[in-house]
């Protein structure tokens, strides 16, 4: 019916369960005007109460409060006028003096809604045209400047620019959520959580409609899901199954693991053998320009010895036609006879103090300018 409102529909946004509630008009409609005297002011009793008497004088006059209709809505009860002052002043005795800032009036304005019959969307329209009309006739009173306060021998005026309106609320019972201007009650599976229906959490039920809280679901069950509405929907908690899943998981992380680490320690072993073996290059070859030494001293003799030291080596040399390489030179024969030390070692050598020069011409004796043909200046006139 077009009084219920389902999930799927305009209620959907507050209930999530599947069940229907009906809609029902709002206890209450409530507006309020706001208004502005400029003018001194005061906080005394007298001068507050002689001001609201000063006001509902001015509706009645207006024609007003003179009609029932505009009367049910509270326009004409001088109690609810809510006024303030300005800027306040106090004189020398500590007493309030009265402010040229201006009053401020308030006047609340509430409906009974009625409640009665199948229609709740048509009676709240019905309250919202009272309250619209109520603030239209005030706020051109005030536009029109015949909204006029006598008290006290003065005259206040209301400016017009000062007014506004507040916007309609509605007031629901209990238990009950504003839904499009009617009033719905909280469904099975929700309680009443400040303006909206809220969900029974996990764990909790509630079979009954308009509740403030939810029922806790018998010790050692549980709901599958938020919204319970029965208290058959708690039920055991699952069995917890084998986690073969993350076994498998854990045995194959653990594995590759495993692997990684081999890979990195055969990869530090090579860098370690690469590193000895650049350390061990140096030394190897410094053993090998050692073996490569001047073998003729190690040639054997017809006696199967070393040559003697004292012996000139380098007395065959010219004869074997020896070129620098003493490891490619060939062995001195056997039958070759020892020098003896007391020979001269340098015999059948070209001397050397002969003089380096000889045979050379020296040209520093000569005439540097030999030759050179004698100038002649010839001055030309």
């Amino acid at each position: 019916p077009a009084t219920s409102y389902c999930l799927g529909s305009v209620w959907s946004s507050i209930i999530t369960t599947y069940s229907c509630v009906r809609a029902s008009a709002p206890r209450r409609q409530r507006r309020s005007v706001n208004m502005r005297f400029p003018g001194y002011c005061s906080n005394d009793e007298s001068f507050q109460t002689g001001f609201r008497n000063g006001l509902y004088q001015s509706f009645q006059t207006n024609g007003l409060c003179s009609d029932s209709q505009t009367d049910n809505v509270g326009l004409c009860n001088r109690g609810n006028y809510n006024m303030q002052c300005g800027l306040q002043k106090r004189s020398l005795f500590g007493r309030l003096k009265r402010s040229d800032h201006g009053v401020s009036v308030e006047i609340p304005l509430e409906l009974q809604t009625d409640q009665s019959g199948d229609d709740p969307e048509g009676n709240v329209e019905e309250g919202d045209k009272v309250l619209d009309k109520t603030v239209q006739q005030v706020e051109d009173l005030v536009d029109s400047g015949q909204l006029t306060v006598q008290t006290d021998g003065e005259t206040y005026t209301s400016e017009g620019a000062t007014f506004t309106a507040s916007a309609i609320t509605y007031e629901c019972d209990q238990g009950m959520v504003v839904v499009n201007k009617v009033c719905v009650t909280c469904p099975a599976g929700t309680y009443h959580d400040g303006d909206q229906c809220t969900y029974c959490t996990q764990s909790f039920y509630q079979p009954s409609e308009g509740q403030l809280s939810c029922s806790t679901c018998p010790e050692g069950t549980i709901t599958h899901l938020p919204g319970a509405h029965s208290k058959e929907q708690c039920v055991d908690p699952p069995k917890p199954e084998p986690q073969t899943g993350l076994l498998i998981a854990i045995i194959a992380g653990a594995g590759a693991g495993a692997a990684l680490l081999i890979v990195i320690i055969i990869l530090i072993v090579c860098c370690a053998r690469r590193a000895s073996k650049k350390q061990e290059m140096p030394k190897q070859n410094r053993h090998m320009r050692q073996d490569f030494g001047n073998r003729v001293y190690e040639a054997p003799n017809d006696l199967g010895t070393s040559v003697p030291p004292q012996e000139n080596v380098y007395a065959e040399i010219p004869e074997y036609g020896f070129k620098g390489d003493i490891v490619a030179a060939p062995p001195l024969p056997a039958e070759r006879k020892s020098i003896p030390p007391s020979e001269d070692a340098y015999q059948g050598l070209q001397k050397t103090q002969d003089n380096p020069y000889q045979g050379l011409q020296h040209p520093a004796r000569d005439n540097t300018y030999q030759g050179i043909n004698k100038m002649k200046v010839t001055t030309i006139a």
